[in-house]
């Protein structure tokens, strides 16, 4: 793949994992982190950031599931961070 092709389909997946982490939080009304208007100088370290800011809404969203019933309480945070490791 040409870099110039991944950059821009890098930068609409970043764009489409946002809008529907927005979505979802309305939907549910869970806030979406302020990190998913993260800029940076270097275009890949500002989608890095907006993608942890996912990461962040969607374990939010988990605890949202877990507190109404309709996933097992924290199992999916916990999996993912055991997996890839935490950031924090």
């Amino acid at each position: 793949m040409k870099p110039s092709s991944q950059a821009a389909r890098d930068e609409t997946a970043t764009l489409r994992l946002v809008a529907a982490a927005r979505e979802l939080g309305e939907r549910f009304g869970v806030a979406t982190p302020a990190g998913l208007q993260a800029t940076a100088k270097d275009p890949a370290i500002g989608a890095l950031l907006q993608r942890e800011a996912v990461a962040d809404f969607l374990e939010a969203l988990v605890g949202v599931a877990a507190a109404s019933g309709q996933v097992a309480s924290g199992q999916v945070g916990k999996s993912a961070r055991s997996q890839w490791g935490s950031t924090k």
